[in-house]
């Protein structure tokens, strides 16, 4: 009994000798470039033991007494050797910058894996705008920013990735909209706040191609949008200041002298009348007026011991080329991070947006052709928006991330439409608990999102309670040359005493890099999406004779969506660029599509309304859609000699089909009508144009190069979208109603069948350390173009800008 405890007294003796030798080692990570700390950056010893950096870039690690060998590494930077030598036993401090790798673009993109990774080695296709592309082209809201990706058009609010959805008058949507990973839709009407977001806090903007419901959920069927804000960078105050002064040019004089015949129905007033245009026919103000816009945002950050605070503002005031759609919007936001002292690598803190609107709505033109720009359904809103964020993280010792993000959304409206004046408001709480553990070669993310949302407008009847709960998992394996993906959902959703309980989602993905700079890509999803409390239950007028109509039966979209891709990197001399080709497969079931309603085609959604009503917009279930295509695009940065070379430039081709409306479809004849439409369109005698989902153009050309040197810089986009091939009959019926012309949307159409090419310029040069100018001039060929039948995009304007940084 007495040798036992003298044995294990020196066990003991030897093993608190042995804790007595570790020395502690701590510092910072950062970037060679920009000082700017890198999270999640790994420490490791010759022995395979190691930490991570925490949100500050902070390490810390108990090695043993003597010289070490440690490897200091991040992704898309090169990684990094140093000896150290510990023999004095004293806590000693090591501080590594990093530098990025010569054959990375050293584009790092946080919202498929949920942590920071190359772009090159995601297993999804990915875009990435810049907060120099933002600032430079003077996007005022996130619909202006995200307009320049290829593959993406806005139609009103709504998103549309590859031709996953068309126009749907503001509610529902297919693409999520977050900003840092949390919702950035309404309770309500499912729209994505695009006017709420604060610009002039932007550090990138991220879109995800592809069904995205394992991390995002619902409303992720088609993709995702995250918005990624910033963060002071060092201990140095830095304020931005941006004002600009827009000036609409003239619409172009198209009309001048050109006459039509107008017809209308026997119950009009007109029967046969030529008609000469006058001069300026589709300028409708005062010859003395200017229409433009002007504004100012600031941005400030800066680091008080501690705490991180970012504060910025906005305002707005748009004088709009559109009859009755002038905007008036300020807003004010903020963010707040501290830094626990006592405990290393873990924050906490509040963010918080405010902003005001008061916006005209101009839903459709008085005519599509010579009244392009005037109104024929008048409206005017008011909106109150507030985002308050608590938000807390904690990285421990052991690589354990957790993240707890919340967000309490308000948001009232008031609007006026001709004599009603309905009013809304709704209440939406937000939170999100995530998990997620990073090792070597392996990484696990773990998630539970709550959701819960109340709604009242006169616009439908009772308060309406949205909620939704779900649980998910998302892991990764990692080496040198392969990434694997697979992740799981499982999500209960539901609107008042309406619940859908998903089946389970799924994703997977592979990367291979099989070359020096080539990626091959492959991906998988599934995804659904239940109809917004609008969709169900909304009632509406637009003018005494059109109303929108709400369906009560519709069910859950279902989806999915696979990808194969290929990423090529091209380096000259310290210029490297990105090319990408993808051909991706997106089909839905039950797909949620407004259209054009009548008495004649719906009696029954008719009854018990005045017979003023002569058309209706409602939505209804698609049982089976397809769309397919392939994109070819390039991204760059980086520098030619004393040139540096920024560039985004995309094609995207889509054949989008309603299977219900092609029974018997064979695969060899979808893929046979998929290569002759490639070059050939689809006439509206064409019977193929009915297969044809409604609204979408299926060739889309997206640039924007810029060019540097020295103090000076010049940019250019160009974009390029094919008119919509399916119309449908009773949309172009009631526009042509509205219109007081039979024909008028067939007009238009054939002044505008071979698509429309627009062309933007700017130019800059940076008069002081602080001071920068820009010139741009947008539309310059002042083309009247429209993303969606009878709403015109903007014509030619002129924008100066200055931007101070202190």
């Amino acid at each position: 009994m007495h040798r036992f405890l003298l044995v294990t007294i020196f066990v003991s003796f030897l093993f608190l000798s042995a804790k007595a030798q570790d020395v502690t080692l701590s510092g910072t990570i950062t970037d060679k470039e920009t000082n700017e700390p890198l999270v999640g950056a790994s420490v490791v010893t010759d022995g395979r033991m190691g930490v991570t950096t925490d949100l500050d870039g902070k390490y810390t690690i108990k090695l043993s007494k003597g010289i070490q060998k440690l490897k200091f590494s991040f992704i898309g930077y090169e990684p990094q050797t140093e000896e150290i030598d510990l023999s004095l036993g004293a806590p000693t401090i090591k501080n590594v910058a990093l530098g990025l790798k010569s054959e990375q673009l050293g584009i790092v993109v946080v919202s498929a894996s949920q942590y920071q990774k190359s772009i090159a080695e995601e297993t999804v296709s990915m875009e990435v705008v810049s907060k120099a592309l933002i600032q430079n082209t003077n996007a005022t809201d996130l619909g202006e920013a995200i307009d320049k990706t290829p593959g993406v058009t806005i139609q009103d609010s709504q998103v549309s990735i590859r031709g996953g959805s068309s126009w749907s008058y503001g509610v529902g949507t297919r693409t999520a909209v977050m900003q840092d990973g949390v919702s950035m839709m309404s309770a309500d009407l499912g729209e994505p706040q695009l006017r709420q977001v604060p610009m002039e806090n932007v550090e990138q903007i991220e879109v995800i191609k592809g069904a995205s419901s394992v991390v995002y959920g619902s409303s992720a069927l088609n993709g995702v949008v995250n918005v990624i804000t910033s963060w002071p960078k060092s201990a140095k105050p830095v304020t931005t200041i941006t004002a600009f002064q827009k000036v609409y040019d003239n619409p172009p004089d198209i009309y001048s002298g050109d006459t039509y015949t107008r017809k209308v129905d026997s119950a009009g007033i007109l029967v046969d009348r030529l008609i000469q245009y006058p001069d300026d026919t589709l300028k409708w103000w005062g010859n003395g007026e200017v229409r433009g816009a002007s504004g100012l945002n600031f941005n400030h950050a800066r680091k008080i011991k501690n705490v991180d605070l970012i504060v910025g503002g906005n305002f707005f005031h748009h004088k709009s080329f559109l009859q009755f759609a002038d905007e008036l919007r300020g807003g004010i936001n903020f963010k707040t991070r501290i830094h626990n002292k006592k405990r290393p690598g873990m924050n906490y803190g509040l963010n918080g947006i405010l902003v005001y609107e008061h916006s005209g709505r101009f839903f459709l033109a008085a005519n599509p052709n010579e009244s392009a720009l005037r109104s024929a359904v008048p409206g005017d809103d008011q909106y109150f928006r507030m985002n308050l964020d608590p938000h807390f993280h904690y990285l421990n010792e052991k690589g354990m991330k957790h993240t707890l993000e919340t967000r309490y959304m308000y948001i009232m409206r008031i609007s006026r439409n001709l004599e009603t004046t309905p009013h809304a408001k709704s209440h939406q709480v937000i939170l999100n608990y995530m998990f997620q553990k990073l090792w070597k070669k392996w990484s696990i993310t773990t998630g539970i999102p709550l959701n819960m949302g109340l709604s009242k407008s006169n616009l439908y009847k009772g308060l309406r309670i949205s909620y939704s709960g779900a649980v998910f998992a998302q892991g990764e394996f990692k080496t040198k040359r392969l990434s694997a993906v697979a992740g799981l959902r499982y999500e209960i959703i539901g609107i008042d005493d309406f619940t859908e309980s998903s089946t389970p989602v799924f994703r997977s993905g592979l990367n291979y890099r099989f070359g020096k700079g080539s990626f091959l890509r492959a991906s998988f999803g599934q995804s659904y999406r239940l109809p917004t409390i609008a969709e169900r239950y909304l009632e509406e007028d637009l003018n005494p004779q059109v109303r929108i109509i709400p369906n009560r039966e519709l069910t859950a979209e279902k989806g999915l969506s696979a990808e194969i891709g290929l990423k090529q990197l091209v380096a000259v001399s310290e210029w490297q660029a990105y090319l990408d080709f993808s051909y991706f497969y997106q089909q839905y079931k039950d797909l949620v599509q407004y259209g054009f309603v009548s008495p004649g085609s719906r009696p029954e959604l008719f009854e018990g309304l005045p017979e003023s009503y002569i058309v209706g917009l409602y939505p209804q279930n698609i049982s089976n859609a397809l769309v397919t295509g392939f994109e070819v695009g390039l991204a760059s940065r980086g520098k030619i000699g004393e040139i540096g070379i920024a560039a985004l430039i995309g094609y995207t081709y889509t054949y989008p089909v309603n299977l219900d409306s092609a029974r018997g479809y064979g695969a060899g004849q979808y893929l046979n009508e998929f290569f002759k439409y490639m070059v050939n369109r689809i006439d509206l005698d064409n019977p193929d144009v009915d297969k044809v989902l409604m609204l979408r153009p299926r060739h889309l050309v997206k640039g924007d190069v810029q060019l540097d040197y020295k103090k000076v810089s010049f940019g250019i986009s160009v974009i390029y979208g094919s008119y919509p091939e399916n119309i449908p009959v009773t949309e172009r019926t009631a526009v042509d109603f509205i219109s007081g012309e039979f024909g008028a949307t067939q007009r238009y159409t054939d002044a505008n069948v071979t698509g429309d090419l627009v062309f933007n310029l700017r130019a800059g040069y940076q008069v002081l350390e602080q001071l920068r100018v820009g010139f741009i001039a947008n539309n310059i060929t002042n083309e009247i173009y429209a993303y969606r039948p009878s709403k015109v995009e903007p014509i030619r304007n002129f924008t100066l800008q200055l931007r101070v940084t202190l």
